[in-house]
């Protein structure tokens, strides 16, 4: 559902890339792939500015973007808005 999410947001998920239903890689396997922005969702981890020292490499190759969790990963009604705000945020982090 994500990865449709991004990819109907005019986004696209580097992560379709790996093995598996819920793909596990290092920060470092992630920037292989070049990305343009990475997003940091509040759920199932609640990413935070707290966090940003973990993303240190990540400082001049791509953008971080705090995202709501909930409307990247839980389908239903909120999926339009969730389209409309995945698309805004793509849009701002370039």
């Amino acid at each position: 559902y994500a990865g449709d999410v991004l990819r109907l947001s005019g986004g696209i998920n580097v992560a379709i890339e790996l093995p598996g239903r819920y793909p596990r890689a290092t920060l470092a396997e992630f920037l292989a792939f070049d990305p343009e922005v990475i997003l940091l969702p509040s759920e199932p981890y609640p990413f935070s500015e707290r966090d940003l020292p973990a993303f240190a490499e990540v400082t001049g190759r791509c953008r971080l973007a705090f995202c709501d969790g909930m409307a990247l990963t839980w389908p239903g009604p909120r999926t339009v808005t969730a389209l409309t705000t995945f698309r805004h945020l793509l849009e701002d982090a370039l």
